[in-house]
């Protein structure tokens, strides 16, 4: 049986809060993001976005005001918003991404309206359904069923970027994979670093571009973000 709490001092080194003011923080609920790359929807708006204090005050506004992530509203205070997530307060006007920043640390990138109804999602994987169809596997946990012979099953690879509108996940733009792109960093000591792709080293590094100087790091961390500009807003 899962636990619905965490001990603070054993909370993933991606939640920037301190780990001495209680004995135990909400735990998410399961989702599709891992630990590391999610926070309770709770914890978000109390140390993050800053616009309650309470866990009652949380719950009280998902039940009157209404907040949505993803452009969907959620009811559940423990509802695990992940790395690249929307978050919409309607009533206030105002509207945030989670993103990792510079030190490694979940963060809360404000954004506009118009931003806030759409998302980037990684392709993880293709998998060979039939002889007819492929699935493509999204960082979000999302698939999308294309069939061979479309755009999709051959332009669509591993490591590429998809930019999904909210809610209805329909394609809006495909990011490609290639020398030139702009990168963002979700791992490794570079974390949350945004370079430009200069090479492909072998199957498992890369090489960054950026105004500190040229980076290797590991391919798995890459996330396509735009071509010449980022597509969305980053942390400050």
């Amino acid at each position: 049986m899962g636990k619905n709490h965490l001990k603070r001092i054993a909370m993933p080194k991606t939640w920037h809060l301190p780990r001495k003011e209680t004995i135990f923080l909400a735990r998410p609920n399961p989702g599709s993001a891992i630990l590391a790359f999610s926070m309770p929807l709770s914890l978000v708006m109390k140390e993050l976005i800053k616009c309650v204090k309470t866990t009652k005050e949380v719950k009280s506004i998902l039940k009157t005001k209404g907040v949505f992530v993803d452009e969907r509203r959620r009811w559940d205070d423990k509802y695990n918003v992940g790395l690249m997530d929307t978050i919409a307060l309607p009533t206030s006007n105002e509207y945030y991404r989670l993103l990792l920043n510079t030190n490694g640390k979940l963060d809360i990138a404000p954004i506009s309206k118009d931003e806030a109804s759409m998302k980037l999602v990684k392709i993880v994987g293709k998998t060979i359904l039939n002889k007819d169809h492929v699935q493509i596997n999204l960082s979000s946990g999302r698939n999308l069923i294309v069939k061979i012979g479309e755009k999709g099953a051959g332009a669509y690879n591993v490591h590429d970027t998809l930019m999904l509108s909210l809610p209805g996940q329909q394609i809006k733009q495909h990011l490609k994979f290639e020398a030139g792109c702009l990168v963002y960093l979700t791992g490794g000591k570079h974390t949350g670093k945004v370079g430009k792709l200069v090479g492909v080293n072998n199957d498992k590094t890369i090489s960054l571009e950026t105004p500190q100087g040229i980076y290797k790091t590991e391919k798995y961390y890459a996330f396509v973000i735009g071509k010449e500009k980022s597509v969305i807003t980053l942390p400050q």
